[in-house]
């Protein structure tokens, strides 16, 4: 058995790296591994090495672990053909060149560490190489069939050793050399875990992207791997965290190759921008109006009609909305049968937030054989659905009961599918939240919490602080916005999330940037760079960010609301905005929320 430090593998770490772990340690017993060695670097981040394998008198081999599945596109490399990556032997090769350099540097005059035989490699644990790109050599490259095999791994890697001992027969790593080495490296494992949250949020993304095995599986009820259709009509429904959106995006992709006509639809304005960012090329995004009207090219003319109909109607004629709406929509298919055809395939995303049926009324006129009998996949979390529509409108003073034309979504659906759908398992897995944070949103709601596997990716735990007034919940933002600075966190990785009018606030510095406050008018991304993010809680569902700040008022002051609503009005909103972040939380709350935050809900 190899000897392996640390003895275990934290439960946290990625499924792909406790794979190898158990490969590495069937090695022989002179084989040290050091696992997760984080490697210093002058001036810059420091390079991880997954593990690093010493084996005496051969070579030391970098080992680089990479789990899900890879594809590159224009050179670019892709996990699971959504986030961009480093290309992974580059990857491995610069950790090497890192680990070499630092060594260099501490053992100025021991020539034998000073040479010792590095070399690196990659595993693939879940995949092939990707298509159309050149292969490394295969001492260098170990895909999901070697690791499958037992034993397969160890004695790859000690073919190689033997392949660098002969190529740099000169100096030998002994077991006194490689032994300095571990000594001086070992500190560093123990020290990576004390948190400096700006170098340890790509290391977070990076395990949580790893936790989207299930989610990718789900796909398969709507399409095999080839990207054929095998169920027309999929509801995949998962609770905040469990990677609907990234499927959305993925399977209007593979659908858009595959040569149909897609239209991807949600109700958030600002989840409709960035989709629009991940699916150039595709016209038809946004909302089910939007969406029509832009794939439709409906003149300036007529959406003028539109909204000049639209604003003579008055607070509460939902139906006469409705109207309106289905005409103009209406008009708009008529217009895109004539141009290029109906859609082909329809992917919807926040399926929840549709409880009017005239939105769904439009997918089903632009979509090929209706939702009826067309192709489609929605995406849906219906676990907290009711409590936010009674909370907006509490909030508001009106009454609790739904105004007319509201249900539930899934119930308009049923109503005019006829033929039904194929419903997914539910996704069960949270892949967005580290361990602190699904457990921070957990135990606002208590029992009603759906049933979410953890994600298990460990982060630094829950900050809360508290305010009595808006001038001290500004100081409060703006010390904290300074302090994640100072840990190396970029403005572009915060998002200040608010049940608060921040209107006033736009472009004041807060932690040396100014506040970018998300707008109609203003529209849904900062113009400029260095700006922070500021969005109205529910602006930004679907949505997610490396680290979120809350800045919650409680209850509305002033609103009287029935006793068993009491939690209920402010828990959905902080609910919302708590499971939009991945790698850290900080909440903002007023001093009236300090005992139930402190005792949960």
């Amino acid at each position: 058995m190899s000897k392996m430090m640390p003895t275990q593998i934290r439960e946290s770490a990625p499924r792909s790296e406790q794979i190898v772990f158990k490969q590495l340690q069937r090695g022989p017993r002179a084989w040290v591994v050091l696992q997760s060695v984080s490697v210093p670097v002058p001036g810059g981040n420091p390079r991880e090495i997954d593990f690093l394998v010493m084996i005496p008198d051969q070579a030391v081999i970098c080992l680089e672990v990479k789990g899900g599945v890879y594809s590159v596109h224009e050179g670019e490399w892709h996990l699971h053909g959504q986030r961009r990556v480093e290309p992974p032997l580059f990857q491995a090769n610069q950790a090497m060149f890192a680990l070499k350099d630092y060594l260099n540097a501490e053992f100025p005059g021991d020539h034998r560490v000073r040479n010792l035989p590095l070399e690196y490699a990659v595993v693939f644990t879940d995949a092939e190489w990707p298509s159309g790109v050149r292969k490394p050599e295969a001492r260098q490259f170990y895909d999901a069939g070697v690791v499958q095999k037992e034993g397969e791994l160890v004695q790859r890697l000690a073919d190689f050793a033997r392949q660098v001992a002969r190529r740099r027969s000169r100096i030998k790593p002994t077991v006194a050399t490689l032994d300095r080495v571990r000594g001086r490296l070992m500190p560093d494992v123990a020290m990576r875990y004390a948190w400096t949250l700006g170098p340890d949020l790509n290391r977070i993304d990076s395990e949580l992207l790893e936790l989207t095995e299930e989610q990718f599986a789900a796909l398969r009820l709507a399409q095999d791997g080839a990207g054929k259709v095998r169920n027309e009509r999929v509801l995949f429904e998962g609770a905040a965290g469990t990677g609907k959106t990234m499927l959305a995006v993925q399977l209007a992709r593979t659908r858009q190759r595959a040569g149909d006509r897609v239209a991807v639809v949600c109700a958030n304005t600002v989840l409709a921008y960035w989709l629009r960012g991940q699916l150039p090329g595709l016209d038809a995004v946004g909302s089910a109006f939007d969406a029509l009207v832009n794939s439709a090219k409906v003149p300036h003319a007529t959406l003028d009609r539109y909204t000049s109909e639209m604003s003579r109607v008055g607070p509460g004629q939902d139906d006469e909305c409705d109207e309106i709406l289905e005409r103009y929509a209406l008009e708009s298919v008529e217009l895109l049968e004539r141009q290029s055809g109906k859609w082909d395939y329809l992917v919807v995303d926040e399926l929840q937030y549709f409880n009017r049926k005239a939105e769904l009324n439009i997918l089903d006129l632009a979509l090929k054989g209706g939702l009826s009998e067309g192709r489609w996949a929605m995406f849906g979390d219906f676990t907290f659905q009711n409590w936010l529509v009674e909370n907006n409108r509490i909030a508001a003073g009106q009454e609790v009961s739904a105004p007319p034309g509201w249900a539930d979504a899934k119930d308009h659906l049923r109503d005019i599918c006829r033929k039904g759908w194929t419903e997914s398992i539910p996704l069960a897995r949270n892949c967005r939240n580290t361990e602190p944070i699904a457990e921070a949103a957990a135990g606002l709601v208590g029992q009603d919490a759906p049933a979410l596997l953890p994600s298990r990716v460990q982060g630094p735990s829950v900050v809360y602080r508290y305010w009595r007034d808006g001038r001290e919940a500004a100081d409060l933002l703006n010390d904290e916005i300074g302090r994640l600075r100072s840990e190396g966190v970029g403005v572009q990785q915060i998002a200040v999330i608010t049940d608060i009018p921040y209107d006033r606030h736009h472009g004041r510095q807060f932690g040396g940037s100014p506040l970018w406050v998300y707008s109609d008018e203003k529209g849904p991304a900062p113009e400029r760079e260095g700006w922070l993010r500021a969005y109205y809680v529910t602006n930004f569902a679907g949505m997610e960010s490396d680290v979120v700040i809350i800045v919650d008022s409680g209850l509305p002051e002033g609103i009287e609301v029935p006793t068993s609503y009491d939690t209920d009005v402010a828990l959905p909103r902080l609910y919302l905005g708590m499971t939009r972040a991945k790698g850290a939380l900080i909440v903002l709350a007023h001093e009236s929320s300090r005992v139930r935050l402190d005792r949960g809900w």
